[in-house]
């Protein structure tokens, strides 16, 4: 059977296994990539196409051309070196795929690696009454698309392989293995569009390079007057709330969001990489997240992107936070108000750090009085900062009272250290109250580098609610299985159980503590065991 348009690899050998009609999946992926039958039914990512360039007498296409225009790798070419795509082609020639999404970066982006398998209900209809099929198009099961641009509809997203239950099925799209959409994702619907309007265009591999990228972002950013034009650094701040604002409304619309930034300094470092001259490797979403957020469309975006040839030196961005409230966009844009919570957020940033700090007094001697005093402050270990307003005197006078005098300086870093080390430890032992993720991240950090054997000797803690996460999968096992017939819960397997309650399947490790969870399981368990 031919290609139909913008089919996938799974979707086209999905289809010979239902004419072939096999009695299990594994002898259809036998006939198709011999013993690389496992590795070739990855819906997503798949191994054995030299195989099956050899199996399918090339009609399909080399390996190759299979591998960049009918898989997945088909959307992170354009960000990838050519080196790496080499690579990420040689292994989906062979035999195992084992480490492919650990080379492509995609394990340690912070990004799930998953890819779960999408579908327009229209273009079900349409494609059933056109090619007597339903089958899995392309440009649905890129990440971070949401919509079907022909129908501007919602996707529904299969829960078969999507957890692990019937990873090594061929199936086409249907309706009773496709989950509704809850709610239109109106939010996320430019970000779905630009998504499929870049993958439309033919990208060479590594085009999209991120360093030419970080220098359309700053230019960008420069145009919504987010740079200062003294010395054009970025007025980090601003962007970042306004990245934080985007981002949260992403989150509402699709949990697909959930990586975003939820706090200024996360939004901060976001930003940072974006622009900044660290890290070059990045996941897609993240280099699309820029896109979705600085422009309005893609030609938008494409237009700057053809102007700006080869890549430019950029300065380290200057931490400011002045008032913020807004970024003023450019003539066409629109201007992205912050929430609330951002903006209080901002404004408690803004008191802690003062952008005019005044000069300290004067270089003087320290009268008697006052050095005594700052003596006694510094050897109980409080901060320059704090010794200087309290006493009145200036920052340089007290460094020159640490030199001055045998052995101060040691008290004072002694003092402060001490200081510091109870003040973490403090922060440690009450994080399962702490409000400040990030402040009890910070204390673990310093801790492990300069207090480990204290902290290997404290008991650990789950911040975990197992009771109400109890109670919850509890409830969904309940709503689920009172939908169903008799006949229906009579022929119910635990695997069922798992696929149409996806988190379930991660909870199994811990059911122990999960008590009401597992007693609803138990008829279940029971049955699997005797077979």
């Amino acid at each position: 059977m031919p290609w139909l348009p913008g089919e996938t690899l799974f979707s086209i050998c999905a289809r010979h296994h239902r004419v072939w009609g096999t009695t299990t999946s594994s002898q259809s992926a036998r006939v198709l990539f011999g013993d690389s039958q496992r590795a070739g039914t990855y819906h997503d990512l798949p191994g054995g196409l030299g195989e099956l360039e050899v199996r399918a007498g090339g009609i399909w296409g080399t390996f190759r051309e299979i591998a960049v225009t009918k898989t997945l790798l088909s959307f992170y070419r354009p960000f990838l070196s050519v080196e790496r795509i080499e690579k990420a082609i040689a292994l989906m020639k062979g035999p195992s795929v084992a480490h492919l999404k650990y080379q492509l970066g995609l394990l340690t982006s912070g990004l799930r690696a998953n890819h779960p398998l999408k579908a327009c209900s229209m273009c079900m209809c349409e494609d059933r009454a056109k090619y007597g099929w339903t089958y899995w198009h392309l440009e649905h099961q890129f990440p971070g698309v949401l919509y079907c641009e022909l129908h501007g509809k919602p996707l529904t997203t299969s829960q078969v392989k999507a957890n692990g239950v019937g990873r090594f099925l061929w199936f086409l799209p249907s309706d009773a293995q496709l989950e509704d959409a809850s709610s239109e994702p109106t939010g996320a619907k430019h970000f779905s569009t630009l998504v499929t309007e870049l993958q439309s265009r033919a990208w060479q591999d590594g085009e999209l390079d991120p360093a030419r990228l970080k220098v359309v972002f700053r230019a960008r950013l420069s145009q919504l007057g987010a740079v200062r034009s003294a010395n054009g650094r970025l007025l980090l701040a601003e962007s970042a709330s306004s990245l934080l604002a985007y981002a949260h409304l992403l989150r509402q619309t699709s949990d697909v969001f959930a990586w975003t930034p939820r706090t200024l300094t996360g939004a901060v470092a976001q930003v940072h990489d974006l622009v900044g001259a660290g890290r070059q490797s990045s996941h897609p979403l993240r280099w699309l997240l820029g896109i979705s957020w600085l422009f309005r469309d893609f030609v938008d975006f494409l237009s700057l992107w053809e102007s700006i040839e080869g890549r430019s030196e950029m300065p380290s961005d200057e931490l400011s936070l002045p008032d913020l409230e807004s970024v003023e966009p450019d003539d066409g844009g629109a201007a992205v108000m912050l929430p609330e919570n951002v903006r209080k957020a901002a404004q408690a940033c803004q008191a802690a750090i003062s952008l005019n700090p005044q000069r300290g007094p004067k270089r003087s001697e320290l009268v008697s009085g006052k050095q005594s005093s700052a003596i006694t402050r510094l050897a109980s270990g409080e901060s320059l900062g704090a010794v200087s307003e309290g006493v009145g005197v200036s920052v340089a006078d007290l460094r020159a009272l640490l030199r001055s005098n045998v052995g101060l300086h040691d008290a004072w870093k002694a003092a402060g250290f001490s200081r510091v080390l109870a003040e973490h430890r403090e922060t440690w032992l009450k994080r399962n109250q702490a409000s400040d993720r990030a402040a009890t991240r910070a204390s673990y950090q310093w801790l492990y580098k300069h207090d480990a054997e204290w902290l290997g000797q404290q008991p650990r803690r789950s911040s975990v609610d197992w009771q109400a996460r109890d109670q919850l999968l509890a409830g969904k096992i309940d709503a689920y299985i009172g939908g169903l017939t008799s006949v229906d819960r009579e022929r119910l397997r635990l695997w069922s159980i798992c696929q149409r309650i996806p988190e379930l399947r991660m909870r199994m490790a811990a059911i122990d503590r999960l008590p009401m969870t597992a007693e609803r399981l138990m008829p279940y368990r029971r049955a699997r065991a005797k077979r």
